[in-house]
């Protein structure tokens, strides 16, 4: 026992001594060709290690298990390269990498650039991306979501790809898997549409689809697929999840069915916002990353610690060179490969602030109207100091990159800290102002017929029975799912509620200063915005008793009234408890 934890304590050292070096010393390689570079003629293998001794590349014949079939020397180039070319097909291979530092060999791990897996995501694939591509791939356009495609008329709705069509009454034949969400016609036991019907009658424009790269808590080989994650745990960043597809084994199924889920919603003039997680890796120590590289990817804590601000046992350093390098070479491959149409940067305040912008900058080059937001905040301490960092406080700084509001999420519904918290629309008083100007609407998956996990405040792991979408639950709430695609399709007509600038807002939008306490009214200026509702009238009641408002002069239409109470032309409007009236003039 004593030498197993002297031999623990010894490989604890080795790999956490490496942060005391100095990594800007690190010669950056420029190429794109990283990875893997395959041809039917030759392929090309690349990796970069600047501390390594020696590097070696290992054949398999199979994903798991197995003794290597090959083994081949890496030569020693410039700016730390190590690389060969193989000549021949190697189609269907799969492989390993591993390096020697400090005369000691590293744990073999898949290329951090693959593109393709074997089960589980432990060895790399050889695989001809031309031949992955679904028939009328090469056709497929992201759709127009509005005539103007501004980014604030988005309307993005978040879905998890399992909990979408896992349910006995989804309807789906392919529960669970990418295939799931490409099925049309399916009906729930009431006969009301589900999966991607459900969405598009929704009148959504934005799927936001929570990660679907290779995430490494879940058994991809596992038949009774029990397990259960999010995935805010990468493993593969430029693979899809194997628990996703039909076929975990074969590199090439997975990223078929993947492309076939993306031209589903594309065809159903919808577009796909693909969840990153870039800000740290399911284990530091064992990641291709560090046994590659000791150390480089990370940010460390003073005693040479991995430092953690995304309490999740470790950050990357998105400021070091080959790290901003690996982001953008992901994303922009994500775009053109997969034809995605947003990312959304989890704890995107982990990442400085130069980075995000030559992300934004090379992806808006690409797809011009590209949707590129994230959390602005992090889960713990960061020994990058905060200016440098897309924080919130930040985001006047962030080039075309939004962030989320966590002031009007708890705004409105209450701390999600705290499950007893209330907020404005639950009658929770001195919340107005924190509710009120415009932005990109944001829809958890079922909101819209009163979805409920049981009370699970953090479902990330709780299984199917909490996490999944019952269907049923469209027929229980129909008239509430009516509303929702009512508001949906009204803020789809009228630009009035979709402002693009800070300066129209502050110039066409005027609050009611006399409302009473727990209510907020408002008028917008349509007209300025071209709108063919010329005047708008918007009241809310979050109080749980009738409000009267002074209503402004002239004859208004009712597009929305949730109120029991009838609407006067006296000058007074009254609105029931836990109420909303939208009213307008031509």
């Amino acid at each position: 026992m004593k030498i197993l934890t002297l031999l623990s304590l010894a490989f604890f050292t080795m790999h956490t001594s490496f942060s005391q070096k100095d990594y800007s010393k690190y010669p950056a390689y420029k190429g794109g060709d990283l990875g893997l570079t395959y041809s039917k003629i030759q392929s090309v293998f690349k990796i970069w290690s600047p501390p390594a001794e020696a590097a070696e590349l290992l054949f398999y014949k199979e994903g798991v298990g197995g003794e290597a079939i090959k083994k081949v020397k890496l030569v020693k180039g410039e700016k730390g390269i190590w690389s060969t070319k193989l000549a021949g097909n190697y189609k269907g291979k799969f492989y390993t990498f591993r390096v020697k530092t400090n005369g000691q060999w590293s744990n073999e791990v898949a290329d951090p650039y693959t593109k393709a897996t074997g089960v589980n995501g432990k060895r790399a694939m050889v695989v001809n991306l031309a031949e992955t591509n679904p028939a009328g791939w090469k056709a497929d356009k992201s759709p127009a979501f509005s005539a103007t495609n501004n980014k604030t008329d988005a309307i993005i709705y978040e879905l998890h790809i399992r909990d979408a069509s896992i349910a006995e009454n989804s309807g789906i034949k392919n529960k669970g898997k990418f295939l799931g969400l490409t099925e049309e016609g399916t009906k729930s036991n009431e006969g009301l549409a589900t999966g991607i019907d459900h969405l598009k009658e929704l009148g959504v424009t934005h799927i936001h689809l929570l990660p679907f790269f290779d995430y490494n808590s879940v058994d991809e080989s596992s038949d009774d697929n029990k397990e259960y994650n999010w995935g805010y745990d990468p493993l593969n960043y430029n693979v899809p999840e194997g628990s996703y597809s039909t076929n975990p084994y074969d590199g090439n199924t997975r990223i078929k069915e993947l492309k076939e889920m993306i031209k589903a919603f594309h065809k159903n003039g919808m577009r796909v916002v693909m969840d990153v997680v870039y800000n740290h890796v399911a284990d530091a120590n064992s990641s291709s990353f560090n046994q590659l590289v000791p150390g480089y990817y990370f940010r460390h804590k003073k005693d040479g610690s991995f430092s953690d601000a995304t309490a999740c046992g470790n950050e990357t350093a998105s400021e070091m060179p080959m790290m901003r390098k690996f982001m953008l070479e992901s994303l922009l491959y994500w775009v053109k490969e997969y034809h995605i149409d947003g990312f959304r940067f989890d704890l995107m305040g982990v990442h400085d602030i130069k980075t995000m912008n030559r992300i934004a900058a090379a992806l808006h080059k690409v797809k011009p109207d590209i949707l590129l937001y994230g959390e602005g905040w992090t889960a713990g301490d960061s020994p990058l100091p905060d200016s440098l960092r897309a924080l919130k406080k930040n985001a006047a700084k962030l080039d075309r990159i939004a962030v989320f509001s966590d002031d009007v999420r708890d705004g409105i519904k209450g701390s999600v800290f705290d499950i007893n918290d209330r907020g404005f629309a639950s009658g929770k008083a001195g919340m107005e102002e924190s509710v009120k100007s415009q932005g990109i609407p944001f829809l958890h998956a079922g909101t819209e017929f009163l979805r409920s996990k049981n009370g699970v405040e953090n479902s990330y792991n709780a299984g199917d029975s909490i996490n999944k979408i019952d269907w049923s639950l469209k027929s229980e709430n129909l008239v509430f799912n009516k509303y929702v695609q009512q508001l949906i399709a009204i803020r789809r007509a009228h630009p009035a509620f979709r402002m693009v600038t800070n300066e129209q807002i502050l110039k066409n939008i005027l609050f009611d200063q006399t409302a009473a306490a727990g209510t907020i009214m408002y008028t917008i200026n349509g007209a300025a915005m071209n709108d063919n509702w010329k005047k708008i009238m918007v009241a809310f009641n979050g109080t749980n008793r009738v409000q009267t408002f002074a209503s402004p002069a002239g004859n208004w239409r009712t597009a929305v009234n949730t109120s029991n109470d009838e609407i006067t032309s006296t000058g007074r409007l009254k609105l029931d408890k836990f109420s909303a009236v939208i009213l307008y003039q031509e």
